[in-house]
């Protein structure tokens, strides 16, 4: 609730969006994203820059294979 007072002015906080719709909005300037396929490529269709957060559960990275 904190969040959705503090930001209330600048924002609107949903439970889901059409993230195609969202990102080809001209007001979108940047993308965080977990890296998945579908967002990766959403995102650099619509030229959003992106800054990827990998989540330890489906981005496992393999090390000393």
């Amino acid at each position: 609730m904190e969040l959705e007072k503090g930001t209330k002015e600048r924002g609107f906080i949903v439970s889901w969006a059409p993230q195609e719709e969202v990102l080809s909005h001209p007001a979108i300037g940047g993308f965080l994203t977990r890296g998945g396929w579908n967002s990766t490529l959403e995102g650099i269709v619509d030229g959003v820059p992106m800054i990827c957060w990998p989540k330890i559960a489906d981005q496992r990275l393999i090390v000393g294979v």
